[in-house]
């Protein structure tokens, strides 16, 4: 085989190998969801989820509250701390990290359409567990509920995320 097949076979083993790296990385991206049942159409789309500047130091180690609105026409029920979880970037990968839950309701929560109010928002606050990092960290952040329809929880399963940055202490 000529220098020139070599290449070309080469070229083509990669780039099959790219794809089908691609491709995992496709079904992985899910996988930040732990597994739950929600579709792409419905991340981000009916509640919102961020961390604001004013409440957080965004410091490792430091508290993180998030406050919750939904944004989509429907009610959304949620468990007693929104089904949070917290995964920390890694490379490429999202690993998912343990938590500590500060403040959390007594029950589920039932959060109505936000028309720009505080009233109808929610708000939840967490404390990561992670080793002590030099380096700034990427932090995502997803909660999880059930829309809620004439006063029934449904199976329609949604979901937000939002990454942060949080920093080392000096």
């Amino acid at each position: 085989m000529n220098s020139k097949n070599k290449k070309i076979n080469y070229g083509l083993i990669l780039l099959a190998v790219l794809i089908f790296q691609f491709g995992c990385r496709l079904d992985k991206n899910k996988k930040d969801f732990q597994n739950q049942d929600v579709s792409k159409k419905d991340v981000n789309s009916d509640i919102y989820i961020f961390a604001p500047n004013g409440w957080n130091s965004h410091l490792i180690g430091e508290p993180i509250s998030f406050m919750i609105e939904v944004i989509g026409n429907e009610q959304i029920i949620f468990s007693k701390d929104y089904g949070i979880e917290i995964f920390m970037k890694d490379q490429d990968e999202w690993i998912e990290v343990d938590l500590v839950t500060t403040k959390y309701a007594k029950e589920d929560i039932i959060l109505h359409p936000s028309d720009d109010t505080p009233r109808y928002s929610g708000s939840i606050m967490v404390i990561p567990i992670l080793d002590t990092y030099l380096t700034p960290l990427e932090i995502r952040a997803i909660i999880f509920g059930y829309k809620f329809i004439d006063g029934v929880k449904t199976d329609q399963l949604v979901a937000a995320y939002t990454d942060i940055w949080l920093f080392p202490k000096e």
